[in-house]
């Protein structure tokens, strides 16, 4: 009888134990940092939905405008992901990519030394202060399309990759063939940032948390948070 109640004991203990680590683990989950698009950027041309995690631009004038995640990184390597929530056919209506505290959000990212943007034309668009790059993107995005951005922003370099594939030969892991590069001392913190050139034209939703991800992040980086 002692035995079997020592028994019954420690298997109680063990469920015990196994839901506590389940509700840290949930807790910890529901605790991780993530990033919104910014409400400044996207009050007047933007709406917002899912938590502020996705943007349609609603601005009448359709021209040109920005809206740029909230958390900027001015070091560390990090990962983050775009994800298209509709298909679009044609050029020259999305641009998205990276930007500095100091873009404008009535134009569009690459449109000063304050940005640098991947077109749906298939080019960059304008450079940081300082920087370089060559990357070629798709002309149309597909509904479900998932681009990942991986930031080393100690040394300044940027890789972009499309459905987890790294653009233009790039490889995070090993620092070699960045799609860009830019003096981290002058650009300072980067932000992740979308451009868009029509209203309603598409939706996009910010991943910056490991949990929803789609692909992981490269060896050495960091959800982006």
């Amino acid at each position: 009888l002692r035995a079997a109640a020592q028994s019954q004991e420690s298997h109680v203990m063990m469920i015990g134990i196994g839901l506590g680590l389940s509700s840290a683990a949930s807790m910890a989950r529901a605790a991780e940092p993530f990033s919104t698009w910014d409400a400044t950027d996207a009050a007047t041309y933007w709406t917002r939905s899912n938590s502020d995690k996705t943007v349609v631009m609603t601005d009448a004038g359709a021209s040109w405008r920005l809206v740029r995640g909230t958390t900027g990184r001015a070091s560390g390597k990090y990962y983050c992901e775009l994800v298209a929530l509709d298909t679009v056919a044609g050029a020259a209506t999305w641009i998205f990519g990276l930007a500095s505290a100091a873009a404008n959000r009535a134009t569009f990212i690459g449109n000063s030394a304050s940005g640098v943007g991947m077109r749906a034309a298939g080019n960059f668009l304008n450079n940081f202060t300082s920087g370089t790059g060559a990357i070629q993107t798709s002309s149309a995005t597909t509904a479900g399309g998932v681009y990942g951005f991986a930031v080393d922003a100690d040394a300044g370099k940027f890789w972009y990759a499309e459905a987890n594939i790294w653009q233009n030969g790039g490889n995070p892991v090993a620092g070699t063939l960045p799609a860009y590069t830019y003096t981290p001392g002058t650009v300072g913190a980067v932000y992740p940032a979308l451009s868009m050139s029509a209203t309603g034209l598409s939706r996009w939703t910010l991943r910056t948390k490991a949990s929803e991800f789609s692909y992981s992040p490269p060896s050495g980086f960091s959800a982006w948070g």
